[in-house]
């Protein structure tokens, strides 16, 4: 099961934590809570703040990080804290960007196919500055 779409103006992590909160929606009505589910990521941003426990951290402050400042994206990362729990088996790998991992090659070609149609609708910058 895939699935992609797109966001005028949104930035790689928004597109990540989108991808990743319909991911565990999709796969908790699918196959449910106990089913055994691995996230494979090329973001350490995102693989950090879970398997660090940034996430924990953020929360515990009321979605301030370290610094004071406010977490980006903070309604994304609400959105997955309240999935996560849900599943009893439940583990992130990271993978590098742009190689030879079949799953991450998929992920790419559907997102190019989608910046593709974007473009064509004239949503998107011929220049690709929303990919930077």
């Amino acid at each position: 099961y895939s699935q992609s779409g797109g966001e005028f103006g949104a930035t790689n992590n928004r597109m990540e934590l989108t991808a990743l909160w319909r991911g565990l929606e999709t796969a908790l009505a699918k196959v449910g809570k106990d089913a055994p589910i691995t996230v494979i990521s090329d973001s350490k941003y995102i693989l950090n703040a879970i398997t660090k426990k940034w996430l924990a951290g953020w929360q515990r402050r009321g979605w301030k990080k370290s610094t004071g400042d406010p977490v980006a994206n903070q309604e994304l990362w609400q959105q997955i804290a309240k999935l996560l729990p849900q599943f009893t088996d439940l583990q992130f790998l990271w993978t590098k960007g742009h190689a030879t991992n079949q799953g991450n090659i998929f992920v790419d070609h559907k997102l190019n196919k989608m910046m593709d149609y974007m473009e064509e609708k004239g949503m998107v910058p011929v220049d690709d500055k929303l990919l930077k």
